[in-house]
C-alpha cells in the first residue's frame, strides 16, 4: 500500500528514508492498557496500517469485541501533514488502534501509537469511515499473521481473559 503524504506535493514512498527510518524503532506505546499490552506485541509486524489492520480486525473479531475497522485519513494538526489512505481500528468505546500513525508523521511524543483515547491527542486528526469488518477476515488475513509469526490463537485467547 502506498501512502500519500500530502505536503507540498511530496510523495512518500516505502523506499524513502523516513520509511526505512521508522522500521528500525520500536516505540512505547502511548496508553497503558490491558488490551494494547496484549496487542503491543503485533508492533514488530512488518506491516503497514492495511495490514496491521486486517491482523488487528480479524483477532478482534475472533475475540468477540466489537470494532470498527476504518479508512480515511489522518492528519497532523501542527505540520498539516495528511497521510491518506491510513486504516486503523476503532473499538467501542472510541478508543482507537492504530500502530502505524508513527510510521508517517514521525516519531514525536505527540503522535499516538498502539491503543489509546484520541481526544487525548490533540496534534492528530483522523477522518475516515467505516469498513465492512467481514472483508478484513479472510485467509489472507490469517495468512498475514502467519509470516509475521503472529501466535493468534494466544493472542485471542489473551483477549477473551479480559473479560473474565
Amino acid at each position: 500500500m502506498e501512502a500519500i503524504v500530502i505536503e507540498a506535493g511530496a510523495t512518500l514512498q516505502a523506499e524513502d528514508g523516513a520509511y526505512r527510518w521508522y522500521k528500525q524503532k520500536s516505540y512505547k506505546p502511548s496508553t497503558d492498557s490491558e488490551l494494547g499490552s496484549i496487542l503491543n506485541q503485533l508492533d514488530c509486524c512488518n506491516l503497514e496500517c492495511d495490514g496491521m489492520t486486517r491482523i488487528i480486525s480479524y483477532i478482534l473479531n475472533r475475540s468477540g469485541v466489537n470494532h470498527r475497522a476504518m479508512a480515511g485519513s489522518i492528519r497532523d494538526r501542527v505540520t498539516n501533514k495528511i497521510i491518506q489512505p491510513h486504516l486503523w481500528i476503532v473499538i467501542e468505546d472510541e478508543t482507537n488502534i492504530d500502530y502505524r500513525a508513527k510510521m508517517w508523521l514521525g516519531d514525536r511524543e505527540d503522535i499516538p501509537h498502539g491503543v489509546f483515547e484520541p481526544r487525548e491527542w490533540s496534534r492528530v486528526e483522523y477522518c475516515g469511515q467505516a469498513l465492512e469488518t467481514s472483508e478484513l477476515n479472510d485467509s489472507i488475513s490469517h495468512i498475514l499473521a502467519v509470516v509475521n509469526g503472529v501466535p493468534i490463537d494466544k493472542i485471542v485467547d489473551d483477549i477473551k481473559g479480559l473479560n473474565k
